[in-house]
């Protein structure tokens, strides 16, 4: 079995899949150099479920070819074009950084919107990079199982 076919089946059965150690530490620190000015303008999240107390830049694979590469990836790539029907397309591209105090996002589908009902085969796929540790006092995502 190969690595993708591993991760594909791990993703069947578990609906999701973690990659580590998919980016090297010079691709981290060159992610963290492109993210920083922008973090460092302070937009904050709108309402309570975006993070008041959370920064967030839009937007990202049209501001360097650093973060291009990361929708481009080789290793999601491989995942996402053997979940997807061909011609899939980025929908959103953001980083998010939770500071300390922020209240935790109500548990919630990012493909909520579509009126497919479920159980269902993928019609959208996320991707998060954990440039940080992912922490509960850091506000790590949490995963859960919606196939059901």
């Amino acid at each position: 079995m190969t690595s993708a076919e591993h991760h594909l089946a791990h993703y069947r059965e578990h609906g999701f899949v973690i990659l580590p150690d998919v980016l090297g530490a010079s691709e981290i620190d060159a992610l963290r150099a492109a993210l920083q000015p922008y973090l460092d303008l302070g937009v904050q999240g709108r309402n309570n479920f975006e993070g008041e107390r959370t920064r967030r830049v839009y937007s990202l694979v049209g501001r360097g070819a650093v973060f291009e590469r990361t929708a481009e990836h080789p290793a999601v790539l491989e995942l996402v074009d053997t979940l997807l029907y061909t011609g899939y397309l980025l929908t959103a591209s953001q980083a998010i950084c939770t500071y300390p105090g922020q209240t935790p996002q109500p548990v919630h589908a990012d493909d909520s919107f579509y009126l497919l009902p479920r159980p269902r085969p993928a019609v959208s796929v996320s991707t998060i990079w954990a440039l940080d540790d992912f922490t509960a006092a850091g506000g790590a995502t949490e995963v859960r199982d919606y196939r059901s």
